[in-house]
Parts: C-alpha cells; structure tokens; sequence
C-alpha cells in the first residue's frame, strides 16, 4: 500500500458523515408520544413502530404493575388510619339512633371521597409543576387512582349501616370498628410487604408497624374522651 493510499484510506475513515446518506442504522427518534421511527439494522430502512391506540396510551400510562400495587397500598393504609379518625371524632355527640348511624357513614365516604380527590389533584399539580403535559383521560386517571382510599372505608360503613339498623350502642360499635381497622393495617402492611419481595418475618414485622397508627387512634381516643 502506498503511503498516498494509506493516507486516503485515513482520510475516508475520518471522513464525516455524508447527509444524504440518511440516518444511522442504529438511531431511533421519537416522532410523537405514541410512536417512534427506528431504522432497521440490517438495511438502515425506517420502519415505524405504531404503540396502542392513543387513548389507551393516554389511560394507562406508563403505570407499572409496582407503582400500582404502591398505589393500592398506600389508599389502603390512609384510608383505614383516616376512617379510624373519623369514627372516634363523630363519637362524642353520638346516640344510637338510625338516622345518626346513616349520618355518620355518609361523613365517612364524603371525607373518603374528598380526600381522594384532594391527593388526586395534588398529583396533577405536582406533575404539572415539572412540566408534564396532561391528556383529559390522564387528568381523569390521576382522580381515579385514588380509589383504593375510598374502598378502604368499605368495612366501616358496612359496621356502621348495620349496627344503624339494629341501633346497638355506639359505644361499643366504635372500638369494634377501631379493631376491625387495627387489624386491617396489619393486613395491609403484611400484604405489602410480601408484595415487595419480603419474607415473612419482616413483611409480619411491617404489618405490626402499620397497626401501630391504628392502637395510636384507639389510645388517642380513650385519653381525649
């Protein structure tokens, strides 16, 4: 090889790169939010990779299967330790009527409800304050989300409306439903910790830790009262 040949052959591998070649064979680039254009490796061809229909995309996200077991849990938890809350608050001006019973459960889900919607929004503006861009249907997921915060008030109003048609003393009735809670925090704080790959003495030592909030509000109660 000569030494003009050997000089044009490191002037060809240094060469940049010729536009009208097109892109790389390896570049992909994201056109839009639901496809993207990835050149085939072998030819350097586009080929284009269309994702789910845009509002499937838009509904489910890029909710992992962990993040929404985080979710359930964590709707379950402050919906249990805010229903315990709720349930010693209303005791003090509290007769074992019907109608009181039924007044009692709708502040629980109304609370539940109101709650659920204030972390919901409270998620939209902290994503919008880093700049993420919303659709109608992920506006709507961000409310709907919150649902494991309602559905954990479901065994208290279940208590509630019962013992309301039997008009049982609400004494009683209340620490029924402050167990019944203790217990369910220890359920989900074992749950959870299974859930995350734990064994099952630290995934037990989880749901003592969760039961814990739950004899806090039994303690509290019985000292303010």
């Amino acid at each position: 090889m000569t030494p003009g040949q050997s000089a044009g052959s490191a002037h060809a591998r240094h060469r940049p790169p010729d536009v009208n070649r097109g892109p790389c064979p390896c570049h992909v680039r994201a056109t839009t939010a639901h496809s993207c254009i990835k050149a085939g490796p072998q030819t350097g061809r586009q080929g284009v990779i269309i994702s789910r229909s845009r509002r499937t995309r838009a509904w489910t996200g890029h909710l992992s299967l962990r993040t929404a077991k985080a979710q359930v849990f964590f709707g379950g938890v402050y919906g249990t330790v805010q229903t315990s809350a709720l349930v010693a608050a209303i005791a003090p001006d509290f007769q074992a009527r019907s109608f009181q019973y039924f007044y009692g459960a709708a502040w629980v889900l109304v609370a539940a409800a109101v709650s659920a919607l204030a972390h919901g929004y409270a998620h939209l503006v902290a994503g919008r304050g880093q700049y993420r861009q919303y659709s109608r249907l992920s506006t709507l997921r961000c409310f709907v989300e919150e649902w494991p915060m309602i559905a954990a008030t479901l065994p208290t109003l279940v208590v509630l409306l019962w013992a309301g048609f039997w008009e049982w003393p609400f004494t009683e009735v209340e620490y029924a439903i402050l167990a019944m809670n203790t217990v369910l925090l220890f359920g989900w704080g074992t749950a959870a910790g299974r859930a995350g790959g734990r064994g099952w003495p630290a995934s037990l030592r989880t749901g003592i830790l969760d039961s814990l909030m739950g004899v806090t509000v039994i303690v509290a109660n019985v000292l303010i009262k």
